[in-house]
C-alpha cells in the first residue's frame, strides 16, 4: 500500500499534484514506489516557496515504502445494501435470489481495511473489487462458480458459497480472509404460474404449472404414492447467467412435500406444499401445487421392427394412431400426444426427425401439456419406445448391378473382361435397389435407389479399413476362378457380400477372354544359342530343337516372362530366309509361337547356331555390383539393378578380358523372390542367344528384412492410452492398417505398411504388460523373409491406491500374520499382494486397527482402513494338561502358543481363548472346543484334546456270598460297573479287574461253593424260572420254553434250543441280527438290552427291537454315524471325521454329527457336509 500523509497551509496554495507512474498496476514487489509532488497556485501570489531538493520545474520526487506485511480485514458491511449481515457475525451474509447478475450488489456490500504491521500504524479503507482478486466457491468445496462461459463469476442461483480473496498480481488467497454468502430464493413468490411469467423459477409436474397439475389416479391411492408421482414428474430450473436455465437435480434430495387434507384413496382435487427442510436460507417460503386427476395416459405397446428403406421413415407414423385411451377415444398424434426420435452419436442421445439407418432408435411417446389446442388431460410419464431397422435383404430380384461399367448381358447373365496378368477383379460401379414405396411411415416414395460407385469394395480393402470406415460401404466382393481366362463353358464369379443396411448375398458370373500375345507390350521371343554340334542330330528340324525358348512382354516398368506350355507353345522351326549381319559361323532360325491360356494368336522368334561356346572356361560372369545390397521385396522378383558383366578368358574375337557385348546374350533368374541363403542362392542365368551357345551362372544374395533395432515411432497401438496398473496383463493391440516400420536392414529407407506383411510377423506378444512402467508389444518375424523383432512402448501408469478396495481379513487368519499381510487390498477385481503397498498405523494386531496404506511399487496415493484382525486359533499350539478321575466334572486348563515370523515362540494369554463348556467327568480322551475371544483379537474354532486318566483304587474288594453260595464282589464306594472279577476254585481266589474310571487289579480270596445241582422240573402245569447262576430255564404251563425269543415279565429273552436261556453278552440270531444281553445279575440277567449300551469302551445302539444298528441312525432328533465295517467294531459309534460316499462329516464327541456350523476353519452345512474352508 502506498501511504500519503502530507498536510499544505497556506495562502493562494490551490492544490498539490501527486502523479505515480503506472498507477492502476498492481504493487507486487517490495520495491519503493516513486511519487512525484508538485505544488500549483491559483495565481493570486507570487510564487514563494519551494519544496526542498526540488527540481528546476519545482517538482520534487519521493520513494514511497511499500509495506510488505500487515493485515487485511475483510466483511460484509452491516450499514447498508443487498447484502443483509450481522455485526455478531459480519462474513456471513444473505442476498436474495433475482435471477440476475448480483456481482455489483455483492462486491459493493463488501467492507476491506488494511492495518501494516508497522508501529502506529492506522488501517486504511480499501475497495475489495479493485484491490482483490476474488474467487467464489461453491460452500464446503472447491467447485468454482462460473458463468455461461465457463469464466470466474459471482453466485447468481440460490446456494451457500464462500469467497476467498487474492492480492491483484498475486496466486496466493488472503488467510484468514474469506467470506459466505447464501443466495435465497422465495418459493411462494418467485416460481412461474404461467409460462409468460417472468418469475425466474419454474417448477412444473409433468410440464404442468403449479396451479394446473394433473396426477394420475390409482385404486387406494396414499399420500406416499402421490408424493412419489409428483417427485418422478417434477422439473425445478432456475434463471441463471445469460437467463440459461439452470436445472435442480434430484429435487427430492432438497425439498420437501406434504399433501394437505388428503385422505387415501380419495379422488377429490388436492393441494400439495412444497418446502425446503433444511436450516441454510438457500430457500424460504412454501410453494402450493393444485392437483386434480387426469385421464391415464394409455401404454403404447412396443414398435414392430421395420426394414431399411432410403427414402426414411417418419417416427410420428411409425407409433401405431389406434391407442385407446380407458374411455374409448382414439388419441391423436401432436394433439394428444407427441412423438420424438433419437439416435446415438458418440455416445449421446440426438434428436433427430427421420429413422433412416439400420439400428436401434429411442423414440419417446409423450402426453401434451399446455400446446395450443391440445388435449392436456393425459396423465403419466412418458413413454420409451425402441424401434428396430433390420437390413434390407438383396436378391436378383430387387437388385441390378453394373460392373466396371459393364451390364450383365439380358441373354447369358454375364459380361467379359480381357484378361491383363492379374486376377481380374471387376467392381459394382452402379446399378439401382428397387425398394418398398407404399409403407405409410415413409417420408418419400422414390420407387430405388442408385447403387454408388465405391460403395462396394474388394473383401481386402474391406477388411483392412477401420470398423468406422466400414460403416460408410454397401458390401464387398470375393472372387473365385478369377485368375486366367476361363475355358468355354466356365466362368469366374464375383460374390457380393452385403452390409450395414442391407444384407444378403448376390453372385454374378463373368467370363475372361484371352489376351492377343502379339499385342502385348514389348512382347520379344527368342531362344538359346546353340553349338552346330549338337544341333538338329537327326536333321529333321521340329519344335523341341529350340532350346530355353524366352518369351517376354512389358508390364509398366517391369518385364514378365511367359510360361512355355501354360502360355504358348512352339509349333514350328525353320532356318531365316534372310541370313545377313550374322558373324562367320553363325546361322539364324525362326520359331513359331502359338498363345495358350491366358493368351491367343501367334508371334514368332529367333535363335542361332554358331560354333563358338558361352562357358566358364572361355567366360566370366559376375555382377557389375558385388556390393549392391538386395532385400526381399513382398514377393516380387529381386534383380541385382546394375546387371551383370560377361568377360573373355581367351584370345578369341572379344580379347583377353574385355567384356562380351550384351546382345549376345539374355538374363533370366532363379530363386530370386525370397530371401537366400548361402547355400541356396538367387542365380542370374545368362544364356548366349548371338554369337555363343551355352549358359553361366552367377549366384548373388536377397537379404531378408530385420526388424532388429528397428524405430516403432510409426507403429499405432489401439487401447494403449490412458492404462492404469490393475493387476492384469495389459494387451493393447497393433493398428495393423495404420502403422508402417522401416527395417533396420543397412542403406534401407522405404517404411513398409503392416498390413502388407501381416502373414509373415507375429503381434501379440508382450513384455512387462502388468506391472506400471513401459511394457512392449512385441512385433517379430516369423522367420524367412522377415527376421528380428522391433518393440513397441507403452506406459502403464501407477493405480491411484485410493482407487482400490482396502479392507480386512473376511475370516480370522494365522497367528503371526503382519498387518500387511493380513489387509485385502484389490483393484478391479484382483487381489494385490504385500509388496504393492506399505502399511503403518500405531495399532497391533490381533485386534482393532487404524491403518494407512500407502501405494508402493504399482501404486501410488494413500487410503486409510479401519478394520479388525482376528488370529485364527487354528493356527496355534494347543495343549492340555492331563487329569486324573475324581468323580467330578473338570475345567481343562490349556496353553497355546505359536512360531512368529522368526521363528520364536509366542506365549498366547488365557483371555485370547474361550473353552467352550462340556462334561468333563469320566476318564477317558475328550475333545475340547476352543473358540477365539473377538475382544481380545482372536477368532475361529479348533479342538484339543484332553486326558482324563483312570484312578488308582485304593479300597479293598469285600465278597459276599448269594443264596446258591455264589461269591458277589463288591468295592466300596465303586459300582458293578467299575470292575469285573474272576473266581479261581483251584487257588480259591477271585480277581478283580478295574474299568472305565479306574485302572489296575487286585485279588481276593473266597470259599467256592459245591458244584451246582440241575434244579428240579417245576410241579406239572407250573410256570416259572428255573435253575442257579448263570444257567437258568422257563417253563411255561410245566413246558420249558426252547429255540427262540420269548416275552417273560415285559423283558425278551432267547433260549437255545435245548432250553438253556442264552446268557453270552452279544448273541447273533439266525438271520446274522447282533444283540446284547443283559449280563448284571441285579437286574433282569439275560434279557435283551436296547438304547444306547457301552462295551469294550465303544458305544453301539439297539433298536427297540433289540437289533444292533449300523450306518446311519437318528436317535432323539440327532444324527450318528455306526461303524459298518467288519473290523471288530462293527456298529460302534463313530467320532470325528468321517467319509461317507465320497462327502465328509463330522461326529462330534457325543458322536452327533455336526450341522450348519464351522468345524474349526470347515463349514458344514445343514446336511453335514463339508462345503467351505476359511483363512
Amino acid at each position: 500500500m502506498i501511504g500519503v500523509d502530507k498536510q499544505l497551509i497556506g495562502s493562494g496554495v490551490t492544490k498539490a499534484l501527486v502523479n505515480v507512474a503506472n498507477a492502476s498496476d498492481p504493487i507486487t514487489t517490495g520495491t519503493p514506489i516513486p511519487v512525484k509532488i508538485t505544488l500549483d497556485s491559483d495565481g493570486t501570489v507570487s510564487k514563494n516557496y519551494v519544496l526542498p531538493g526540488a527540481q528546476p520545474d519545482g517538482s520534487l520526487t519521493v520513494d514511497v515504502p511499500v509495506v510488505t506485511n500487515g493485515v487485511y480485514d475483510i466483511e460484509w458491511d452491516t450499514g447498508s445494501g443487498d447484502v443483509i449481515t450481522s455485526s455478531t457475525a459480519p462474513t456471513s451474509g444473505l442476498i436474495a435470489y433475482t435471477g440476475m447478475n448480483l456481482t455489483n450488489s455483492i462486491n459493493g456490500a463488501m467492507k476491506a481495511t488494511f492495518t501494516a504491521s508497522t508501529p502506529g500504524a492506522t488501517a486504511q479503507q480499501i475497495t475489495a473489487a479493485s484491490a482483490f482478486d476474488i474467487d467464489w466457491f461453491v460452500a464446503g468445496t472447491n467447485t468454482p462458480v462460473v458463468n455461461e462461459l465457463g469464466r470466474a463469476a459471482a453466485p447468481i442461483t440460490p446456494g451457500t458459497y464462500t469467497a476467498k480473496f487474492r492480492v491483484k498480481g498475486s496466486t496466493d488467497y488472503l488467510p484468514n480472509a474469506e467470506l459466505t454468502l447464501t443466495v435465497q430464493a422465495d418459493l411462494a413468490g418467485q416460481v412461474k404460474a404461467a409460462a409468460e411469467n417472468s418469475d425466474p423459477i419454474t417448477v412444473t409436474v409433468q410440464n404442468r404449472y403449479p396451479g394446473d397439475v394433473k396426477l394420475k389416479y390409482e385404486n387406494g391411492l396414499t399420500a406416499e404414492q402421490l408424493e412419489q408421482q409428483i417427485w418422478d414428474n417434477i422439473q425445478i430450473s432456475l434463471k441463471g447467467y445469460g437467463d440459461k436455465p439452470v436445472v435442480v437435480e434430484n429435487p427430492s434430495s432438497l425439498f420437501d412435500l406434504k399433501p394437505i387434507n388428503f385422505v387415501t384413496g380419495s379422488k377429490a382435487n388436492g393441494k400439495v406444499e412444497l418446502s425446503y427442510p433444511q436450516a441454510n436460507g438457500m430457500y424460504t417460503g412454501v410453494l402450493t401445487l393444485e392437483y386434480s386427476f387426469g385421464t391415464p395416459f394409455p401404454t403404447f405397446s412396443e414398435l414392430p421392427a421395420v426394414t431399411y428403406n432410403p427414402n426414411g421413415y417418419n417416427p410420428e407414423k411409425l407409433v401405431p394412431n389406434t391407442i385407446k385411451d380407458e374411455n374409448g377415444k382414439t388419441l391423436q398424434v401432436n394433439k394428444d400426444y407427441t412423438v420424438t426420435a433419437y439416435e446415438m452419436v458418440d455416445g449421446k442421445e440426438v434428436e433427430i426427425s427421420e429413422l433412416t439407418n439400420v439400428g436401434s432408435y429411442k423414440v419417446v411417446v409423450t402426453p401434451t401439456v399446455n400446446v395450443d389446442g391440445a388435449n392436456d388431460q393425459y396423465v403419466g410419464g412418458s413413454q420409451a419406445l425402441t424401434q428396430v431397422i433390420n437390413p434390407l435383404t438383396l436378391t436378383a430380384g430387387n437388385t441390378s448391378l453394373v460392373w466396371d461399367g459393364k451390364t450383365p448381358s439380358a441373354t447369358t447373365g454375364t459380361f467379359a473382361v480381357a484378361y491383363t496378368g492379374s486376377p481380374a477383379k471387376p467392381l459394382p460401379t452402379g446399378g439401382t435397389i428397387s425398394v418398398d414405396t407404399k409403407y405409410p411411415a415413409l417420408v418419400r416414395a422414390n420407387p430405388s435407389e442408385a447403387i454408388a460407385s465405391g460403395k462396394i469394395i474388394t473383401k481386402a480393402e474391406y477388411d483392412s479399413k477401420t470398423a468406422e470406415e466400414k460403416e460408410g460401404f454397401w458390401g464387398y466382393v470375393e472372387y473365385a476362378n478369377n485368375t486366367d481366362a476361363t475355358p468355354a463353358g466356365s466362368y469366374a464369379t464375383a460374390t457380393v457380400t452385403f452390409v450395414n443396411n442391407y444384407t444378403g448375398t448376390l453372385t454374378q458370373n463373368f467370363t475372361i477372354t484371352p489376351s492377343s500375345i502379339k499385342s502385348l507390350n514389348g512382347i520379344k521371343a527368342i531362344a538359346a544359342a546353340q553349338l552346330s554340334s549338337e544341333f538338329n542330330p537327326d536333321n529333321k528340324l521340329a519344335p523341341d530343337d529350340v532350346k530355353d525358348p524366352l518369351v517376354t512382354y512389358v508390364d509398366g516398368r517391369e518385364t514378365k516372362t511367359l510360361r512355355e506350355g501354360v502360355d504358348y507353345r512352339i509349333t514350328r522351326a525353320y532356318i531365316d530366309s534372310n541370313q545377313s549381319g550374322l558373324a562367320p559361323g553363325v546361322t539364324r532360325y525362326i520359331f513359331d509361337v502359338e498363345g495358350l491360356g491366358n493368351y491367343s494368336g501367334t508371334m514368332t522368334g529367333t535363335f542361332t547356331v554358331t560354333k563358338q561356346s558361352l562357358d566358364d572356361g572361355a567366360f566370366a560372369a559376375s555382377l557389375a555390383n558385388p556390393k549392391e545390397a538386395l532385400w526381399y521385396n513382398f514377393g516380387k522378383e529381386v534383380e541385382p539393378a546394375n546387371g551383370i558383366v560377361v568377360k573373355s578368358l581367351t584370345d578369341t574375337v572379344v580379347g583377353i578380358g574385355q567384356p562380351l557385348s550384351a546382345d549376345q546374350y539374355v538374363i533370366s533368374y532363379e530363386n530370386n523372390v525370397n530371401a537366400t541363403s548361402e547355400d541356396a542362392p538367387a542365380y542370374v542365368v545368362i544364356t548366349g542367344v548371338k554369337d555363343y551357345a551355352g549358359q553361366l551362372k552367377v549366384p548373388y544374395q536377397i537379404d531378408a528384412l530385420s526388424l532388429d533395432g528397428a524405430s516403432a515411432s510409426d507403429i499405432v497401438l489401439n487401447g494403449a492410452t490412458d492404462l492404469v496398473y490393475n493387476g492384469q496383463e495389459q494387451k493393447p493391440e497393433v493398428a495393423i492398417s495404420e502403422s508402417s516400420v522401416i527395417p533396420s536392414n543397412e542403406g534401407y529407407k522405404q517404411p513398409i505398411d503392416l498390413k502388407n506383411i501381416v502373414d509373415q510377423i507375429t503381434y501379440d506378444t508382450y513384455e512387462n504388460n502388468i506391472n506400471a512402467g513401459t511394457g512392449y508389444v512385441v512385433i517379430a518375424g516369423k522367420g524367412g523373409n522377415i527376421v528380428g523383432s522391433v518393440k513397441v512402448p507403452f506406459t502403464i501408469a501407477q493405480a491411484d491406491i485410493a482407487n482400490a478396495e482396502v479392507t480386512g481379513p473376511e475370516a480370522p487368519v494365522a497367528p503371526g500374520t503382519s498387518l500387511a499381510e493380513a489387509l485385502n487390498v484389490t483393484l478391479g477385481g484382483t487381489k494385490l499382494g504385500a509388496e504393492d503397498y506399505t502399511v503403518s498405523s500405531d495399532d497391533a494386531v490381533p485386534g482393532a486397527v487404524k491403518a494407512t496404506v500407502t501405494g508402493v511399487g504399482n501404486l501410488t496415493g494413500s487410503a486409510d482402513v479401519a478394520t479388525t484382525v482376528l488370529y485364527d486359533v487354528a493356527g496355534l499350539s494347543l495343549a492340555a494338561a492331563p487329569t486324573s478321575y475324581n468323580g467330578q466334572s473338570q475345567t481343562p486348563v490349556i496353553t497355546a502358543s505359536y512360531k512368529d515370523a522368526e521363528g520364536k515362540t509366542v506365549e498366547v494369554p488365557a483371555s485370547a481363548l474361550n473353552v467352550v463348556a462340556g462334561s468333563y467327568v469320566n476318564a477317558g480322551k475328550y475333545s475340547v472346543k476352543v473358540a477365539g475371544n473377538t475382544a481380545a483379537g482372536w477368532g475361529g474354532e479348533t479342538t484339543v484334546e484332553y486326558t482324563i486318566a483312570p484312578a488308582t483304587v485304593t479300597a479293598k474288594p469285600q465278597v459276599s456270598y448269594d443264596a446258591a453260595g455264589l461269591p458277589v464282589v463288591t468295592v466300596p464306594g465303586l459300582t458293578s460297573s467299575d470292575f469285573t472279577y474272576k473266581p479261581d476254585a483251584a487257588t480259591k481266589t477271585i480277581t478283580v479287574t478295574y474299568k472305565g474310571n479306574y485302572k489296575g487289579t487286585a485279588t481276593v480270596a473266597y470259599v467256592p461253593t459245591a458244584k451246582p445241582v440241575t434244579p428240579a422240573q417245576p410241579a406239572a402245569g407250573k410256570t416259572g424260572w428255573v435253575g442257579s447262576g448263570n444257567d437258568w430255564a422257563y417253563y411255561e404251563n410245566g413246558v420249558q420254553v426252547k429255540g427262540g425269543w420269548k416275552l417273560i415279565g415285559g423283558e425278551w429273552y432267547h433260549f437255545e434250543k435245548s432250553g438253556k436261556m442264552t446268557n453270552t453278552k452279544w448273541f447273533q440270531d439266525a438271520d446274522g441280527t447282533w444283540y446284547m444281553l443283559n449280563q448284571s445279575h441285579k437286574g433282569e440277567y439275560g434279557a435283551m438290552l436296547t438304547g444306547w449300551q457301552k462295551d469294550g469302551g465303544e458305544w453301539y445302539y439297539f433298536n427297540k427291537s433289540g437289533a444292533m444298528q449300523s450306518g446311519w441312525a437318528k436317535v432323539d432328533g440327532e444324527w450318528y454315524l455306526l461303524n459298518s465295517k467288519h473290523d471288530g467294531t462293527f456298529g460302534a459309534m463313530l467320532t470325528g471325521w468321517q467319509k461317507v460316499g465320497g462327502k465328509w462329516y463330522y461326529m462330534d464327541a457325543s458322536g452327533a454329527m455336526a450341522a450348519n456350523e464351522w468345524v474349526g476353519p470347515y463349514w458344514v452345512n445343514t446336511s453335514g457336509v463339508w462345503t467351505a474352508t476359511r483363512g
